[in-house]
């Protein structure tokens, strides 16, 4: 048998080690993907809306309306007590916000917040009687920011605290509802 250099000695009936190392090569390369990096930055929640209202007086100086009524019609006072900033924001799990800056009325520190939704249809939805925070003494006047889960069907919102105190109730509600489908 014929003596072979080092470079062609066979690995394999019919293949030399050099022949092997070039298919590998060429193989692998063929295999590899280069991969692609779409976007370095998960892609935030989309906003699909956002809408500023007044915040009036709700109470009457004896009661506070429900908040099934505010729900429906907002405050029916025109007397101002600050604003109100919503914005809806589609995601896995769609939410409502609101951003309340009073202007005047009572203090409002520890007091439950409402996010009152309902249809086009005027119908409130589920969580009208479900605080979604507390207005924090930390910041009197605001603004603050309050969260909730949009309840499906949702498109119209208004924020509502119940205030009673100081001689009377000074309930305040945004008015008119926003629309935010």
């Amino acid at each position: 048998m014929p003596e072979e250099s080092a470079a062609q000695e066979p690995t394999h009936v019919g293949h030399s080690r050099r022949t092997l190392i070039k298919g590998a090569v060429v193989g692998a390369g063929v295999l590899w993907v280069t991969p692609v990096v779409e976007s370095f930055i998960s892609p935030a929640a989309a906003v699909s809306g956002t809408a500023t209202t007044g915040l009036f007086k709700s109470g009457n100086g004896s009661a506070n309306p429900a908040l099934t009524t505010l729900c429906q019609a907002g405050a029916g006072s025109t007397a101002g007590r600050g604003s109100a900033v919503f914005t809806r924001t589609e995601g896995t799990t769609p939410q409502i916000c609101v951003t309340v800056t009073l202007s005047t009325g009572a203090d409002a520190s520890s007091r439950s917040i409402y996010i009152l939704q309902s249809n086009a249809g005027g119908s409130c939805l589920g969580g009208t009687t479900t605080a979604v925070g507390t207005w924090s003494s930390s910041a009197p006047s605001g603004p603050q920011t309050f969260c909730a889960p949009i309840v499906a069907g949702a498109t119209k919102f208004v924020v509502a605290q119940q205030l009673t105190g100081g001689g009377g109730n000074d309930g305040w509600a945004s008015s008119p509802p926003v629309s935010l489908p």
